[in-house]
């Protein structure tokens, strides 16, 4: 309970360079404001940039002194791009390159990197409340990150009037469309904003259902921040919700009233205008100094390639590339840029060939070396590189054929730029999750893993893929039991049921391989092989079984004379 109340309670507390013009990509005078956690990269000028970045430097100074306790430094690196105008940004909004003119702001969420943009342009109303929003979001991610999607809403809509006059910063400020709409309407059914998922906000929904949503989530997280008992029973609900139960019924105990009570408080606190804000002098706050640099324009165009390839332009992002390395050749970060490009092309043997390269260059980050250590893992996987089990024949030394010793060397080799990541940015987590699960390749003890992969999971708890990946680690120990207990502890309630069947056929599959491997340790050659043929018949991922199937008969040449 502790990591939901500790994470819950904060929520609750009342000289530039110009880049050189091309199509399609940026232009402007671009810098990079520094202030002491917040960088901002912008080319909406020195004062506004200054301005952006102070306002975030205090926004989440807020969060850390009311709960310092709180993680506020995310898992994975966050770019922070502020555009001076909408002509400068559309380029790079969600959707379409050009669409989307009325977006102020997004939050681009990946796991080896989160992006949160804005329209920096002072004239445009609204435009600070959406990059509070997006950055809110940012902090629920890293902190509570199963947490219903109405609460994610309505805790980004009460903290994205975060402002400062002065003396002090204020919080919670009515959102005036909202009270707009809830005297309009009255307030929406919590049955259904309790239970809405993701798709409540997709195109297929009217302006009167989106509404209802936000102005709804927005209203009942303000009326749970008002009351300190509720404040404390909402980390009970969280709790519930997180453990499967239903999450009207989860809802409604921890509050320890029917909705319809609820309702009619709302509606009450609406019809009083019931919306008081908090505030806090920015005496208590630490000062906020800034430095501002030139951003060199092949790390722009570096940035916004980024950028332009978590939205899948792969000739926008090429481009922005291909022009930074024309400007400098030796630009590590776009080698790695025109690496990614391959490897989402499923060109893997050129994708290998650019990871070298970015690698080899001075300047390379800690995502580069994630990416290239990953890329080398996952062409192992592609080839089948997961089969584990080698026969030790007395009187010899353990047997492993050219195909494993090559495993062998490039799992070694991947993680050895793993670390590397590693050592240049010890926080980013999702390094630590991949070093953790290199270890289901080559001979390293998976073991070793554990510890990695754990740490990964405690700062990425919404990753259900990196439970599985520590539920293979036990299983290429030989810690049969202890896997069985990862599937029905902490993966049965999350996943759906095919990936439960399965993982429960994985299970026999390695449980037939040591087997397997136990026998061919006892000398039991004949009942090794018995063993893990059936393995192999248990294997249903053709890759992975015709490679199987080539170390079958090799274990069995290996014997043929016993």
């Amino acid at each position: 309970m502790n990591r939901y109340w500790n994470g819950i309670a904060v929520f609750f507390v009342a000289a530039v360079i110009a880049v050189t013009p091309l199509v399609g990509q940026p232009t402007g005078e671009w810098i990079e404001v520094h202030a002491p956690s917040i960088s901002v990269l912008t080319d909406a000028g020195v004062e506004r940039g200054a301005e952006i970045a102070a306002q975030l430097e205090h926004f989440r100074a807020v969060f850390a002194q009311l709960a310092p306790e709180l993680d506020l430094h995310a898992p994975v690196p966050l770019t922070i791009i502020a555009f001076r105008n909408n002509e400068s940004f559309s380029p790079y909004k969600a959707g379409r390159a050009g669409r989307g003119t009325a977006l102020l702001g997004q939050l681009v969420a990946h796991p080896d990197g989160h992006f949160l943009t804005t329209n920096a342009d002072p004239g445009v109303v609204d435009a600070l409340d959406v990059l509070f929003h997006e950055y809110t979001h940012h902090l629920v991610r890293t902190n509570l990150p199963e947490v219903p999607l109405w609460l994610n809403e309505g805790l980004a809509e009460y903290y994205s009037t975060f402002a400062t006059d002065g003396e002090s910063v204020r919080l919670g400020e009515p959102v005036e469309r909202h009270i707009k709409w809830l005297k309009q309407y009255g307030v929406p059914d919590l049955d259904a904003l309790l239970r809405a998922r993701q798709g409540v906000l997709g195109g297929n929904h009217g302006p009167r259902e989106v509404g209802a949503f936000y102005a709804g989530s927005w209203l009942l997280a303000y009326h749970l921040l008002a009351d300190d008992e509720r404040l404390a029973r909402t980390a009970d609900y969280l709790l519930a919700v997180v453990g499967g139960e239903d999450p009207v019924t989860a809802f409604e105990d921890a509050m320890g009233e029917r909705l319809g009570r609820i309702e009619e408080e709302l509606a009450d606190r609406v019809a009083a205008d019931q919306f008081p804000t908090a505030s806090i002098p920015l005496e208590r706050l630490p000062t906020v100094a800034v430095e501002i640099h030139a951003a060199r324009p092949a790390d722009v165009l570096t940035t916004l390639g980024e950028l332009c390839a978590l939205f899948g332009r792969i000739d926008q992002a090429e481009r922005h590339h291909m022009r930074a390395l024309e400007l400098d050749p030796q630009h590590a970060e776009a080698h790695a840029g025109v690496a990614r490009l391959a490897e989402l092309a499923q060109d893997h043997q050129r994708a290998r060939l650019l990871y070298g390269d970015a690698v080899a260059l001075p300047g390379a980050s800690a995502r580069t070396y994630l990416r290239a250590g990953r890329h080398w893992l996952r062409t192992l996987e592609l080839s089948g590189g997961g089969v584990t089990v080698s026969v030790r024949p007395s009187g010899r030394g353990q047997a492993r054929t050219a195909q494993m010793q090559e495993i062998d060397r490039q799992a070694d080799g991947a993680r050895k730029l793993l670390r590397r990541g590693m050592s240049l940015d010890p926080g980013f987590a999702e390094i630590e999750a991949v070093f953790g699960l290199s270890h289901r390749f080559g001979d390293a003890d998976p073991r070793d893993g554990l510890a990695p992969l754990g740490r990964a999971i405690d700062r990425l708890a919404q990753r259900l893929d990196l439970v599985v990946a520590k539920l293979y680690l036990f299983l290429r120990a030989g810690e049969i039991r202890a896997a069985e207990n990862v599937l029905e502890t902490s993966i049965v309630s999350r996943a759906d049921d095919q990936l439960v069947l399965d993982l429960r056929d994985e299970i026999e599959r390695w449980a037939l391989l040591h087997a397997a491997q136990e026998a061919f340790d006892d000398g039991a050659y004949e009942d090794g092989l018995m063993y893990f043929d059936q393995a192999v018949s248990a294997t249903r991922d053709p890759v992975l079984r015709e490679a199987m199937e080539a170390q079958l008969r090799h274990l069995q040449d290996a014997l043929g004379g016993r």
